[in-house]
């Protein structure tokens, strides 16, 4: 298959034909997609043509039908879709295609519903593995999102930013079988805490002015506990840096 003349604009048609999911095409875009990025085939290259520019904003369509249902209704597509999302938004290009009010907010409104679900599974008996893995992952495409994307972290709307500050609050004592979930929270609100907003938002919910110091010890801590198996671990230690002087010039 010649990428470039076939799989992509197949993707493209699904996405701006609104296709849905029991549609052929449209799985066959996800799969075959999911499968090379994995690969670590290339497939939204601005030098590789117009038609791949398109990509990411298929594939932010994608993510947004996909978490329609989810997690209340999880398959093979939609893991395989949180799957490419995260391939997707690992760079400034991929990233950008999904710096969009509605799908961030769906994401957030999505996080919070998958973590108390989880919660409420851990109460009835053993965790489902590959739920917790589809949160986490869940987790890490919103994080690549607003790392590399400063115009996303301006994009989630005031509900569902509050809904995260809320979740990360309420739980961030909380030492369990999610605590690696909120430790990926407590990393995506660092980022969103890189604007004023995010930064109103913690003081906020604490009252105390000690949001955001609460919220550098838990990033702190989580960088700690995978520091030898995290690449992005000096991003991390930047991020903390950054919110560190936000803090210190109380802005």
């Amino acid at each position: 298959m010649d990428l470039n003349q076939d799989l992509v604009p197949v993707a493209a048609d699904c996405a701006e034909a609104e296709a849905t999911s029991d549609m052929v095409d449209y799985t066959f875009a996800v799969f075959a997609l999911e499968v090379l990025s994995s690969a670590g085939v290339t497939t939204g290259s601005d030098s590789q043509g117009p038609s791949n520019a398109q990509l990411p904003r298929s594939i932010a369509i994608f993510l947004g039908n996909a978490m329609q249902r989810w997690p209340l209704d999880r398959g093979d597509l939609e893991a395989a879709t949180l799957k490419l999302a995260i391939n997707t938004t690992n760079t400034e290009h991929g990233a950008a295609a999904f710096a969009n009010a509605d799908l961030l907010s769906l994401l957030a409104d999505r996080i919070g519903s998958g973590y108390r679900m989880v919660q409420n599974a851990i109460g009835s008996g053993p965790l489902e593995g590959d739920f917790y893995d589809e949160l986490v992952l869940l987790l890490g495409v919103m994080i690549n999102i607003v790392e590399h994307s400063p115009p996303a972290r301006a994009s989630v709307r005031d509900e569902a930013l509050d809904g995260l500050v809320a979740l990360w609050h309420g739980n961030r004592q909380t030492v369990s079988e999610v605590s690696v979930a909120l430790g990926y929270l407590a990393v995506l609100l660092g980022y969103l805490c890189l604007t004023t907003r995010g930064r109103e938002r913690i003081k906020a919910r604490f009252g105390n002015g000690e949001g955001i110091q609460s919220l550098v010890g838990s990033i702190r801590d989580f960088v700690a506990m995978y520091k030898t198996v995290d690449s992005k671990v000096h991003e991390l230690e930047a991020l903390v840096n950054e919110l560190r002087s936000h803090d210190a010039r109380g802005k």
